[in-house]
């Protein structure tokens, strides 16, 4: 059943795109959520299918569509200074997504995330080169966050070392959960 799974998107062809997997394969309906549109939560819900799986091709297949993924949001980021809600995963040549009844948003949160949550999960293997290839260095057996991926993990997070930005993170989130628990129990408040 796994292999049907990895089948079924070699021959729908949703594989073979050079910036990701695209939302659908409806073509010129001009709308957000088809061909060539992709968007970041529905990449990554194939890369981590796809990782999760203990298939070793549909975990390279995971690997290389989170490549894919990363170097198309950066080669982007590197020629509009912007994250993008949605790219055009279906093209050599590297653009923000149209079409749709509004225009794509920038600084959009779950790009950021899914970027952000792949550059932490695959960061032993890939490298984002600022031409927005991508290096293989599996197996090397060194945590690589380093170049190009230091750099920009620095800029968006203020640190090149992700659990540190994680740990920050997440003690904010428990001292403000903290902080708002505090109030309502001394306002006496139960919400």
């Amino acid at each position: 059943m796994v292999a049907d799974v990895l089948e079924t998107l070699q021959r729908k062809g949703l594989l073979q795109f050079p910036g990701g997997t695209p939302a659908s394969l409806m073509k010129s309906t001009n709308q957000q959520w088809d061909y060539p549109n992709g968007w970041a939560p529905i990449n990554h819900m194939i890369i981590e299918g796809l990782r999760k799986s203990n298939n070793p091709t549909m975990q390279q297949r995971a690997f290389e569509i989170a490549n894919k993924w990363i170097n198309r949001n950066y080669a982007l980021y590197q020629k509009d200074h912007k994250m993008w809600e949605k790219y055009d995963v279906a093209k050599e040549y590297v653009r923000a997504a149209k079409g749709g009844e509004y225009e794509n948003q920038y600084g959009f949160g779950w790009t950021n995330g899914v970027v952000l949550d792949l550059l932490v999960t695959f960061n032993k293997r890939a490298i984002v080169k600022p031409t927005g290839g991508v290096t293989d260095v599996h197996g090397t057996g060194r945590a690589n966050i380093s170049g190009t991926n230091r750099t920009l993990l620095t800029r968006y997070l203020g640190t090149s070392k992700p659990f540190d930005f994680l740990w920050w993170f997440t003690k904010r989130i428990l001292i403000r959960t903290l902080i708002n628990f505090l109030k309502c129990k001394s306002s006496g408040s139960s919400g």
